[in-house]
């Protein structure tokens, strides 16, 4: 297995990578010590592919979505692990999302705005989840770490030329990101959680007549007015 997870990285096909990041993000779900040791792997290559656009802006989204799965499997409280150095990777991969080429003037350009934006909100919530299993973790009271994870949500939606163009899937991480922030960051760096903007989109999704989206920004909600 090791050995053709090594061989799809090398082919430079787009098609065979994500089917492998597919099967891997299946194996850590199912057992994350089986391929903890292939992850520093992983995020080394999506890392160094996104900074040198080895591939169309299309690949990525799935692919960083996929790691948000493998994120979560770690960040599992009874499995005893933790690396700064493999979080700060992961970290930098999302921040890096944000210079993908977006075009918000046709369907299709809306359509890949929401997956760039969903898979960076699933990515930074488990981010978040993952640094709690940090002891006193300098990343969590940060106002910079803080800045970086609600940039995209100021960049992007001032971009769509209608709130209504953002999915419900954008909406669904979106919260998710919410969520973490309130129950991760340090209580100081409230201001930069609740904000006029954050208002909106949980109001937005509270009006969907998506009835998972709908009862998730009320569970937000009220955490959210806590802060």
């Amino acid at each position: 297995l090791l050995e053709y997870n090594q061989k799809a990285f090398m082919s430079n096909s787009p098609s065979i990578i994500k089917n492998c990041m597919m099967i891997i993000t299946n194996f850590f779900c199912a057992n994350q010590s089986l391929m903890l040791d292939q992850l520093p792997m992983i995020i080394d290559f999506i890392l160094k592919s996104i900074k040198n656009q080895d591939f169309t802006p299309d690949f990525y989204p799935e692919v960083t979505k996929n790691l948000s799965y493998i994120i979560n499997a770690i960040s599992d409280n009874d499995f005893e692990f933790f690396d700064a150095d493999i979080r700060d990777s992961m970290f930098e991969i999302y921040k890096s999302m944000a210079t993908l080429p977006l075009d918000f003037n046709d369907k299709s350009g809306i359509e890949f705005a929401n997956s760039v934006l969903e898979a960076t909100f699933f990515g930074f919530a488990r981010i978040l989840s993952f640094s709690k299993k940090e002891p006193n973790s300098p990343f969590l009271i940060s106002r910079d770490v803080a800045r970086v994870i609600n940039q995209p949500t100021i960049v992007f939606t001032k971009d769509f030329k209608d709130l209504t163009d953002i999915s419900n899937n954008t909406l669904l991480a979106f919260l998710e990101m919410i969520y973490f922030e309130i129950k991760c960051l340090a209580r100081n760096l409230g201001p930069l959680i609740k904000t006029r903007l954050h208002d909106k989109l949980i109001i937005l999704a509270q009006a969907s007549t998506n009835d998972e989206l709908r009862k998730k920004a009320y569970k937000v909600w009220d955490e959210y007015n806590q802060v």
